[in-house]
């Protein structure tokens, strides 16, 4: 591990150990509720190995996006000698949803799913039924010919894909190679530039996953900083998971659990030498693979 990044992993006071607390049960008031009602969520959970304290927030939380719940205050408290964590929420869409992940009181909390009914039946209405499909004189026969027709055509196309399909992946892959290199530089120059707190971090961490999933075979976006870190060597090139999940890690801690800004510049300057050695061992492989 070099320095740079010796030097971010203390600065962030070991964030790769970080983990969710264990909830133990869920419960909602109402119980039942609809899209737009105010709901509070009482989630029982394990305090075990935790220094937590008692925390009221009501700001800072992920935007609910076009149909995700409206998070209005969340709450770490002791009550009837059971930790508690109370989220009120608002849930704009029916059927299964979920809170985004928390850190309150200095515990960090998963996802809490809940499930929020229709409210056409509050109305005295139901979902609208299927009605039965009506079919035009001689609908049949021109599927048939459009199918036919359709069917020529992909098989022509199959035939010209199967001499061209190669070069074009080859074609293809060069320039999301190159195109994803080009956007990686350009954050990278944003950034040191002078820009700086949680939505800061939160573009390096996510442009970084952009690279990583052009450069291998495998999403990067759904992982955590934890997981990436325990990935194998040979998933990406030049030996580099272990200093992404450090960036990552950074992120996740300055923009969820850290009162402070983070070393920005060092895990900029990290990054960049991420994408060095990742396109010095893809060139080396490359190379390789050359005839003498």
């Amino acid at each position: 591990m070099s320095r740079r990044t010796l030097a971010l992993v203390l600065a962030l006071g070991g964030s790769l150990a970080w983990a969710d607390v264990a909830v133990l049960s869920l419960e909602f008031e109402p119980p039942e509720f609809t899209p737009g009602q105010i709901v509070l969520a009482r989630a029982v959970w394990d305090p075990a190995g935790t220094r937590w304290t008692a925390e009221r927030v009501s700001t800072g939380f992920p935007e609910p996006g076009e149909d995700g719940p409206s998070v209005l205050y969340a709450e770490t408290l002791q009550r009837g000698g059971r930790t508690e964590l109370v989220v009120a929420f608002i849930a704009w869409k029916p059927g299964q949803g979920a809170l985004p992940p928390l850190y309150v009181g200095g515990a960090a909390f998963p996802p809490l799913e809940f499930q929020a009914g229709s409210i056409l039946p509050a109305a005295g209405r139901h979902d609208p039924g299927m009605l039965p499909q009506l079919e035009p004189k001689g609908l049949r026969t021109n599927v048939y010919v459009a199918a036919g027709a359709l069917l020529a055509a992909g098989m022509a196309a199959a035939l010209i894909a199967y001499k061209l399909l190669p070069w074009l992946k080859i074609l293809a892959a060069r320039w999301a190679f190159q195109k994803a290199r080009r956007d990686f530089e350009a954050v990278l120059d944003f950034l040191r530039g002078g820009a700086e707190g949680p939505a800061a971090w939160a573009a390096l961490a996510s442009a970084l996953r952009r690279y990583l999933n052009a450069r291998s075979e495998l999403d990067f976006f759904p992982l955590t900083a934890r997981e990436v870190a325990a990935l194998p060597d040979g998933v990406l090139p030049g030996q580099v998971t272990g200093d992404a999940a450090v960036i990552l890690s950074a992120s996740d801690y300055v923009r969820f659990g850290s009162a402070g800004a983070g070393d920005l510049p060092a895990a900029v300057e990290l990054a960049a030498a991420v994408v060095t050695r990742v396109e010095e061992a893809l060139a080396d492989t490359e190379a390789g693979r050359k005839p003498a």
